[in-house]
């Protein structure tokens, strides 16, 4: 009958979002429970470098969010907050390559690409997640050369120059 149907039909949802609830993993659980297969499916290297962006830069922020709400503005947040904490090292701060930025990226897909394909979620949410503009910082440079700069710096060694052009100005008022 519709109604046997119905209650039938009612046990089943309910048997599937407990288990649905009951295998939801966030990205720290899931890196738990799967660690171990990384391990041996990658170089040794490799997955010490996977390890070191999920564990140092991914968790603090994104570890305790469900792999599923893993999405382009989480990704981008992250991004952002790795440019402007950086990290350091030898006692100085520095900031992250683009290189490194776009690696952590490349990690935290491959973490959610592999829980879609072993069906731990229900949809890719990096799928769409265009590149994103991670721009390469220019270190600064001087633009005089040589002979411009020792001339720059020799006008600054001529004080009686200096005070003369004060003297020769038309227009009263406070020097700046």
């Amino acid at each position: 009958s519709r109604a046997d149907a119905l209650k039938a039909w009612s046990i089943f949802r309910d048997l599937v979002r407990a288990d649905r609830e009951r295998s939801a993993h966030t990205l720290r659980t899931y890196w738990e429970a799967h660690r171990e297969r990384f391990a041996a499916r990658m170089s040794r290297a490799h997955f010490r470098n996977v390890a070191s962006v999920l564990e140092v830069r991914a968790m603090p922020l994104l570890g305790d969010r469900l792999l599923e709400k893993i999405n382009a503005p989480a990704v981008a947040d992250l991004v952002a907050r790795m440019k402007q904490a950086g990290y350091v090292t030898h006692g100085r701060r520095r900031e992250y390559s683009p290189s490194t930025l776009r690696n952590s990226v490349a990690v935290l897909r491959m973490i959610v690409r592999d829980a879609f394909d072993r069906e731990q979620i229900d949809r890719l949410p990096l799928r769409d997640l265009r590149r994103l503009p991670i721009e390469k910082s220019v270190p600064l440079r001087l633009e005089l050369n040589p002979d411009e700069r020792a001339r720059f710096l020799a006008a600054f060694d001529n004080e009686a120059g200096f005070r003369r052009l004060i003297a020769q100005r038309s227009t009263p008022g406070p020097v700046k």
